[in-house]
């Protein structure tokens, strides 16, 4: 049941209605009219109240009553420190908090059926808007239809996803390549390969690729692709490309790997092959993990600036929450070269 607080009398009434395990909603003011700011002293009188009676507002109530719950979801593939989506994460709750708002984290594994879960379990708590940040091979975004059906405001961070309907936060990884390749060049280096590529990708791996392909030839080299692989995990797909490319007659000197995964997939081959990095080979990863700082020599990489995808984000849910802006918004961010001791 919800009660009306009356203010005459109120502190009495207040902790009645209180201690019967009712709801208080609101307060309806029946000050004489010449009293001096009864408003005033009627939220001083019940403030008071409340103090002593340790009560605590219904936050669930009050967002069914203002058709808001300040909170948002957020799905996430992987979110630990040692994840490269941890960034993204932490971006995404700093900024949610600016704002007053508080955020559910659900972790996929990259999973679409733990996708499907989260979405109708969202969708059931009645939450302001989702974030979402997909994992790098992801191609498929029809499972976030019902978002759009309902009108529940989201925003895909790591995406491309070209449907005009959807807003997205996305990195420039054909750039990074470009990087990638333009570096180990100004390093040298003229035979300069690639691994970690699949036979099905989404949009990051595509543009990554893409982009070693089109600097390559603009550079006026011949490009060295491995077979593209199937379903290994990222690091023995590194392992297994690497190794077919050390087996060409003129192997490369440099490799530009698509993730760190990869990168550290051919560091195993190279120490087992007796190859000295980067003196014989020159390695530049893709994604600037935590870990790669922690490998001998550290690893060349780059770095995808997910921290702030995530907070840019979160400025576009909240203009969509807000009616500031219901338009979907698409957000391109540059990546960064962090050179280290591979290159």
């Amino acid at each position: 049941m919800r009660v009306a607080v009356i203010t005459q009398g109120i502190s009495n009434i207040f902790e009645s209605v209180l201690e019967s395990g009712h709801e208080v909603v609101g307060i309806v003011e029946c000050a004489p009219a010449q009293e001096p700011n009864p408003c005033l002293k009627t939220k001083e009188i019940v403030w008071a109240a409340a103090k002593q009676l340790n009560y605590h507002p219904n936050a669930m109530a009050r967002g069914m009553r203002m058709r808001r719950s300040n909170t948002i979801g957020l799905v996430a593939p992987w979110a630990g420190s040692e994840s490269v989506f941890g960034k993204a994460v932490e971006g995404i709750q700093e900024a949610a908090f600016d704002h007053n708002y508080y955020t559910l984290l659900c972790h996929t594994k990259g999973e679409r059926r733990r996708e499907d879960v989260y979405v109708r379990y969202f969708m059931e708590r009645r939450v302001d808007g989702i974030v979402v940040i997909t994992s790098t091979g992801r191609q498929d975004y029809s499972n976030w239809e019902p978002l759009l059906d309902q009108k529940i405001p989201f925003v895909l961070v790591n995406s491309g996803v070209d449907d005009p309907r959807m807003s997205s936060v996305y990195v420039d990884n054909y750039l990074g390549a470009k990087m990638a390749v333009e570096h180990l060049y100004e390093r040298g280096h003229r035979r300069i390969g690639i691994t970690g590529t699949f036979k099905i990708g989404g949009k990051a791996l595509y543009d990554r690729l893409r982009g070693y392909k089109d600097t390559i030839r603009q550079l006026g080299l011949q490009p060295m692709l491995p077979e593209e692989s199937g379903n290994q995990s990222s690091k023995l797909r590194g392992r297994l490309q690497f190794e077919e490319l050390l087996a060409l007659a003129e192997p490369p000197t440099a490799i530009y790997a698509t993730s760190d995964l990869a990168a550290f997939g051919a560091y195993e081959v190279a120490r087992e092959r007796k190859v000295v990095i980067p003196q014989e080979l020159a390695i530049v990863g893709n994604d600037n993990y935590p870990s790669c700082e922690h490998v001998l020599p550290p690893l060349s990489s780059i770095a995808q600036p997910l921290y702030v995808a995530g907070q840019e984000a979160v400025k576009i849910l909240m203009s969509a929450i807000s009616g500031e802006n219901t338009q979907p918004q698409k957000i391109t961010l540059p990546p960064k070269l962090i050179v280290r001791g591979s290159s």
